[in-house]
């Protein structure tokens, strides 16, 4: 378990730049099961953080922190998702996901041939100096939205 200290920084922070699963939905302007539909599909990122009420915690750097949890998990969300849950508009949770998938690859592919060091964070994209777009997207897909 988190100390107490600790756990009243954390959910100070949360409060103070994270949303709960409501607040999320209504900044979405979707419905609760439509929202929680995108998520299970991964098409929208899930909670950033959870914490549980004996102390327990997970967080996307840290991971599980604080002992095994016990108890309703609160979830929080970061605000900026909501663009992805409202681009997904009428889209059925499994095509939203495709479409990210493949907007975030076009870009992706895009802007790292634009990028003069791209070749230091995807060297593999770059065979002999030369960017090639085939190898970025292959790359784009390892790289894909992958929210928890």
């Amino acid at each position: 378990m988190a100390n107490a200290t600790e756990f009243a920084a954390l959910d100070s922070y949360l409060r103070r730049h994270f949303v709960p699963f409501d607040e999320f939905v209504a900044l979405g302007g979707q419905s609760p099961a439509r929202t929680a539909g995108l998520i299970d599909a991964r098409a929208i990122p899930g909670p950033i953080y959870s914490t549980w009420p004996n102390g327990a915690y997970h967080s996307p750097v840290g991971g599980a922190q604080g002992g095994k949890p016990e108890g309703e998990p609160s979830h929080w969300y970061a605000p900026a998702a909501a663009w992805w849950l409202r681009r997904a508009g009428t889209l059925t949770p499994d095509a939203a996901a495709q479409a990210f998938a493949a907007r975030f690859a076009a870009d992706f592919v895009t802007r790292l041939g634009a990028e003069p060091q791209g070749a230091l964070g995807y060297p593999q994209v770059y065979r002999h100096g030369t960017f090639e777009p085939a190898a970025a997207a292959e790359a784009a897909a390892g790289a894909a939205p992958c929210w928890p």
